[in-house]
């Protein structure tokens, strides 16, 4: 090969290498410029967007946004971490991925008090998507090894939750129209003692919920009282549950009533509901004889599946004024939710 072609080849890499180095830091100004951009529209609508340091690297071939001590909050919620890291390929800034890991908190404004919620993860990564103005079109994230703790209540595990989001494109908004779709699976979701009635965990839940209308940015019973008034409700589809002997497969809807009460009704595939009565009779959740004639009902109804295993029951279940029924049998008796 000759020095000339030599020189030639040189240039046009030094070139390439050049103009990629030009292109990946405007990448990098304008992701910054959009995080600004994003922060200040944030503020102006009343939210808190916050963080100890924020640093952009990953040159050349990622622009990698590491932000210590974030914090994200509207005036119903705020949510803080000690880190989180947000990736971009440098020609597509409409597309991220994110990793986060450790303790994390989320409070919770309920009337006149705040709820906490403390989330410890041994690492939550995942994808999401902007639209074309900016907003959070979809998303898709994996917690490995996660804990929720209610402060002073409960705590949860679990193996792995995963969770995937799309907000509907709606060119022509209905107030009931739906404004979030989620697809959700958990494995192995361990439980409180005295919440272990049927097994110590839940095997695993999945399925996927639509919420249909908007939470106004108010405070949370007003903001409640708004949905509900405008044909805000929780429609899931698909849903499972494997937990012990219990198995259950369905869909429903769930909304509120005039008292802020849940108001559900779903048809469900349920296997396992003898010894799930029994357990729960002993427990004391439910009545004796309540638990008798569930199973009565339900065993006139059930059938052998084809494949085998234990006989399987569709039903209604339902709730109303605070009532649990099977059909139409009342087999427990909810606790008022108190919002304030």
């Amino acid at each position: 090969m000759s020095l000339r072609r030599l020189f030639v080849i040189a240039a046009a890499l030094a070139l390439l290498i050049g103009l990629w180095c030009a292109g990946w830091f405007y990448a990098a100004d304008q992701a910054r410029k959009r995080m600004a951009a994003w922060t200040a529209a944030q503020q102006a609508a009343g939210n808190v967007v916050a963080y100890d340091t924020l640093a952009v690297g990953g040159f050349p071939f990622r622009i990698v946004v590491a932000i210590e001590g974030p914090a994200y909050g509207t005036p119903i919620y705020r949510w803080q971490a000690i880190s989180l890291a947000l990736a971009f390929q440098p020609w597509n800034l409409h597309r991220f991925g994110f990793r986060t890991a450790g303790a994390q908190r989320l409070d919770i404004a309920t009337g006149n008090k705040i709820e906490t919620i403390h989330l410890k993860m041994d690492q939550a990564d995942g994808t999401g998507s902007f639209d074309a103005v900016g907003n959070m079109s979809a998303f898709e994230s994996e917690f490995r090894t996660l804990s929720i703790a209610i402060e002073q209540g409960p705590v949860y595990g679990f193996n792995t939750l995963r969770i995937e989001g799309r907000v509907p494109a709606n060119p022509i908004p209905k107030p009931d129209g739906t404004s979030l779709e989620l697809a959700f699976a958990a494995d192995q979701i361990a439980l409180p003692a005295d919440q272990a009635i049927l097994a110590p965990q839940i095997e695993r839940a999945a399925g996927t919920i639509a919420f249909n209308g908007r939470l106004p940015a108010q405070p949370l019973i007003p903001a409640l009282i708004a949905w509900r008034d405008a044909g805000g409700a929780i429609d899931f589809a698909r849903v499972s549950l494997r937990w012990g002997a219990l198995s259950v497969e369905g869909d429903g809807t769930v909304a509120l009533d005039n008292a802020l009460q849940p108001l559900a009704a779903s048809s469900l595939q349920i296997s396992g509901f003898n010894e799930t009565l029994d357990r729960l009779a002993a427990a004391g959740a439910i009545r004796p004889d309540v638990a008798g004639a569930t199973k009565f009902a339900l065993g006139l109804i059930a059938k052998k599946p084809d494949g085998g295993g234990p006989p399987v029951a569709s039903v209604p279940v339902s709730i109303q004024s605070q009532q649990v029924f099977v059909g139409p049998i009342v087999v427990s008796h909810l606790q008022p939710i108190r919002w304030e």
